[in-house]
């Protein structure tokens, strides 16, 4: 929680290429010492500066890839960061069957971070959006040549000019956003904006409990994945192979199906998954390894979902406060998932009665939300309250609508 916060605004101010690099640098050189700690209190710290620096990689790499991208590849970026978490996931099965000691395990997982940082310093670029939003023009203009260079989509003409466009788009909309926050900062807390309408603060509630209690299963049903019949190696790589469906097939039954329905849908697999689980005999391993990878899949498919789901319901002058206040409670989910192993030490049944219950729990939560697939998107509480999401062609079109074009005005170029 201290890092995701501390590091993003770091990335803001210092750049994203330095955010990521440095916190790539500290997780492989800390993990190093780490195999070396003497003592548990040394390990304990070591791992708290870990955790620190993680958000630096895992949400800065997002954002720098987002920003150095075109558009129309961010779909595919969606993608391949899903499958490199997976590769990732399933990583770590063969590492700590072939490393039984913990300080080589350590190393193990360190030096790749100290690696990739190296590479990336020689081959990542800044983000094009942060040098023109902070008036690096030169570099910029380094960039889209570099960027003509490898791609062949500019030309070299204009690019001065190009730049100085890019720039200018960048402040109308800083402008923008600028006078946005000072109008809503005339008015009430946010607190009290949410006492105002009573319905969106239902809203928010459930949001956050959506948030906590999918950080929760996520995390639970993979470490508990070991202590299920059969190889606890096989049994950890499979759930993370499950994974990989959900991030191909979601995209598609998102903009198909509606948001609401699916996270909705997902809650209630999961749900099922795991009633199936309490009544399965014991020798029926591989259909118990079927249920509970089902669940995985159902948990994964709505952790990418509420990103855009929330991101959606909320208005655009709270939409960053309410996201980071959904993401912060959510960690005490991830905090305390390990600790269902204990409750598989009263009872077997237990771990999985708890993942049903919550699950279904959460699922039917979900049907209070509204839909908001192809629906207006408000830009305050007050919109929020006078609308009902009213269809239009795109929510991401109808925002990005009352904002100055960029990339119309940039193709004239090419």
């Amino acid at each position: 929680m201290i890092g995701a916060s501390t590091l993003t605004y770091l990335s803001d101010k210092i750049g994203r290429r330095p955010t990521l690099i440095s916190s790539l640098l500290s997780l492989g050189i800390i993990g190093t010492l780490i195999s070396l700690a003497e003592n548990i209190l040394a390990f304990i710290i070591g791992r708290f500066i870990q955790g620190f620096f993680s958000p630096g990689v895992l949400l800065v790499s997002w954002v720098l890839s987002y920003e150095n991208v075109p558009i129309g590849l961010r779909g595919f970026v969606t993608l391949i960061y899903g499958v490199m978490w997976v590769v990732g996931f399933c990583a770590v099965a063969p590492l700590v069957y072939f490393i039984a000691n913990w300080r080589w395990l350590m190393t193990a997982y360190s030096v790749p971070s100290i690696v990739f940082a190296a590479i990336y310093f020689f081959t990542i670029p800044e983000s094009l959006h942060f040098l023109i939003v902070n008036g690096r023009k030169e570099r910029a203009a380094k960039w889209i040549r570099n960027a003509e260079k490898y791609g062949k989509v500019l030309h070299k003409r204009n690019v001065d000019m190009m730049v100085e466009l890019l720039e200018n788009t960048c402040l109308d909309v800083k402008e923008h956003e600028h006078k946005t926050e000072m109008t809503e900062n005339l008015r009430s807390s946010l607190i009290e904006q949410l006492m105002e309408h009573k319905i969106f603060c239902v809203y928010t509630f459930i949001l956050i409990f959506l948030w906590t209690s999918d950080t929760f299963l996520y995390y639970g049903l993979s470490n508990y994945s070991i202590h299920l019949p059969g190889n606890k190696y096989w049994n950890y790589v499979l759930s993370g192979l499950a994974e990989l469906p959900a991030y191909i097939t979601i995209p598609y039954a998102l903009e198909n199906f509606g948001r609401k329905r699916i996270v909705a849908c997902m809650h209630f697999l999961v749900g099922i998954s795991h009633i199936i689980l309490i009544f399965l005999p014991n020798n029926f391993i591989w259909l118990s390894a079927l249920c509970w990878l089902i669940s995985k899949f159902g948990i994964s498919s709505s952790f990418m979902c509420i990103y855009v789901y929330g991101s959606e319901i909320f208005p655009t002058t709270m939409r960053n406060v309410c996201l980071g206040l959904c993401a912060v409670i959510a960690r005490f989910g991830g905090v305390i998932a390990p600790y269902v192993i204990l409750l598989g030490s009263m009872h077997a049944l237990l771990p999985t009665i708890l993942f049903g219950l919550i699950a279904i729990i959460t699922g039917i939560l979900t049907c209070i939300l509204p839909e908001t697939k192809e629906c207006i998107l408000p830009s305050s509480l007050d919109e929020t309250a006078q609308t009902k999401y009213h269809s239009s062609k795109s929510p991401i079109c109808q925002e990005q609508s009352n904002l100055p074009a960029t990339s119309s005005s940039i193709n004239q170029f090419d």
